[in-house]
C-alpha cells in the first residue's frame, strides 16, 4: 500500500482527492475454523476507508469503479482471476490488453454515449466492424510509444494555504459580510414547578407513579360500587326487584 501511495503522490501530486478502501481479511482459512476467506460475506469492519491525499468523499470511495465485471475484465480474459486465462509473458499480456482497449474504443458502443469512444472523441464517424478493425491493425506500421508528459499539480482557484508535507491545501471558505460577534452562553433556567404533576411526569419517581396508579384504581373501584348502589336504590323504589325490572324492559 505504501508503494501505491508514493506512486500516486509522485504522479498526480498531493493536491488530488485520493482515498483508499481496504478490505480486512485475516489469516484464517476454511479449514482452520472461523471461515475467513476471500468470499466471506461482508462484516463490520470488513472495509475501512482512509483519506490519503486531499479531502475525498469517503462515501464514494469504492473499488467497484475499477473492478466492474462488465468492464475490461469482461473483455480481457487475462485480467480475470481464478482461471487459466492468465498471461505467461509480460509482452503477451501488454499485446492482449492493447488489442482489447483498441477494440473497445473503435468497435464497442457505450450504452450511455450511444456511440463508440472514438466517435465521441471525433477520431472516426462510424462504428468499426471486425473486418475493418483487423485490416487496420494488420496494415498499420508500429509507432513509438508516446512521450510521457509531467502532470501539472492542480492548484486551487480560490484563496488557500498549502499544508505542510505536501498534503494538499486548506481552502478559505468565504463568508457573507463581516463575521458576527460570538454569542455569549446563556444560563439555563430551571422550569417552573407546577402545583400538580402529571402521572408520567419525568420529575416523578417510579415509586410515586405506582402510588398514583394504585390511588386511581381505588377511586375507580369506589365509583363502580357507588354506581351499583344508586342503581339498586332506583330498582327498590319502583316496587320490583332489579332483575325483574331488567327482564320486563
Amino acid at each position: 500500500m505504501a508503494a501505491v501511495d508514493r506512486a500516486i503522490g509522485g504522479n498526480f501530486g498531493a493536491s488530488i482527492d485520493y482515498a483508499q478502501p481496504v478490505k480486512n481479511y485475516t489469516q484464517k482459512g476454511r479449514r482452520n475454523g472461523g471461515g475467513d476467506h476471500r468470499y466471506e460475506p461482508p462484516r463490520d469492519p470488513f472495509i475501512t476507508k482512509n483519506s490519503i491525499y486531499g479531502a475525498p468523499d469517503l462515501e464514494h470511495a469504492s473499488t467497484a469503479y475499477v473492478e466492474r465485471t462488465t468492464g475490461m475484465r469482461h473483455f480481457v480474459g487475462r485480467m480475470r482471476r481464478l482461471c487459466y486465462a492468465f498471461s505467461r509473458r509480460i509482452e503477451a499480456h501488454r499485446a492482449a490488453w492493447g488489442l482489447a482497449v483498441a477494440h473497445c474504443n473503435f468497435c464497442h458502443v457505450v450504452r450511455t454515449l450511444r456511440v463508440t469512444p472514438a466517435m465521441q472523441a471525433g477520431i472516426t464517424d462510424h462504428v468499426w466492424g471486425i473486418e475493418e478493425f483487423y485490416d487496420t491493425i494488420m496494415t498499420t506500421e508500429p509507432v513509438e510509444a508516446p512521450t510521457l508528459k509531467p502532470l501539472a499539480h492542480r492548484m486551487p482557484s480560490t484563496t488557500a494555504r498549502e499544508l505542510p508535507g505536501g498534503r494538499g491545501f486548506l481552502l478559505v471558505v468565504p463568508t457573507n459580510g463581516a463575521p458576527s460577534a460570538p454569542i455569549p452562553p446563556t444560563t439555563p433556567v430551571a422550569p417552573a414547578q407546577a402545583g400538580q404533576l402529571g402521572l408520567f411526569d419525568p420529575r416523578r419517581s417510579r415509586r410515586e407513579q405506582l402510588e398514583v396508579l394504585l390511588r386511581l384504581s381505588a377511586i375507580q373501584v369506589e365509583m363502580v360500587r357507588l354506581a351499583d348502589a344508586l342503581a339498586g336504590r332506583g330498582a327498590g323504589s319502583s316496587g320490583m326487584p332489579r332483575g325483574a325490572r331488567h327482564s320486563a324492559s
